[in-house]
């Protein structure tokens, strides 16, 4: 179960993004030719045998994309607490409590993305939303300890309404 930390760890970080794995998988999958596992299976392949030489390789392309995306959006979640952690010195305590407003402004915008894509289309709400967690990103750049906290509120949830 959890009781293994780097086991543990990763189902615990993984699989919340299950669901969004298999909504990026799935259009290929329903787009996959049936005939070169249907002539593997006829050539004598058990249908796992088939499944591993002949689906698994034809999805490779979709698995990989679909893990870049999984492992940055995993890696995310682990270097803003990192951040905070080793460059101002939070308590691990602190920096969790400061994922709070990702979380939170996350949960908003998720609402309005369906409506965002059907007005202006996916690849302009996919090109601007990029650009937007790009200069999220490079904002973490100008946390301080100076900064009041209300403004790093502010900016862990800019951050969390564009991811």
């Amino acid at each position: 179960p959890l009781t293994a930390p780097s086991r543990g760890l990763g189902r615990l970080f993984s699989s919340p993004q299950s669901p969004l794995a298999i909504w990026l998988l799935s259009p290929q999958v329903r787009e996959m030719p049936h005939e070169p596992e249907e002539a593997a299976l006829i050539d004598g392949c058990r249908r796992w045998q088939a499944f591993l030489r002949v689906v698994i390789p034809q999805m490779t392309s979709g698995i990989a994309a679909v893990a870049a995306i999984l492992a940055l959006s995993v890696w995310g979640e682990f270097l803003i607490p990192l951040l905070l952690q080793v460059a101002l010195g939070f308590s691990p305590i602190e920096a969790g409590l400061m994922m709070v407003p990702v979380a939170l402004a996350a949960m908003v915008s998720k609402r309005m993305v369906v409506t965002l894509v059907r007005e202006i289309g996916y690849r302009r709400v996919l090109i601007g939303n990029t650009l937007l967690v790009g200069f999220a990103m490079a904002s973490f750049a100008l946390v301080s300890l100076e900064q009041p906290a209300w403004l790093r509120i502010i900016q862990f949830a800019l951050f969390g309404l564009v991811t």
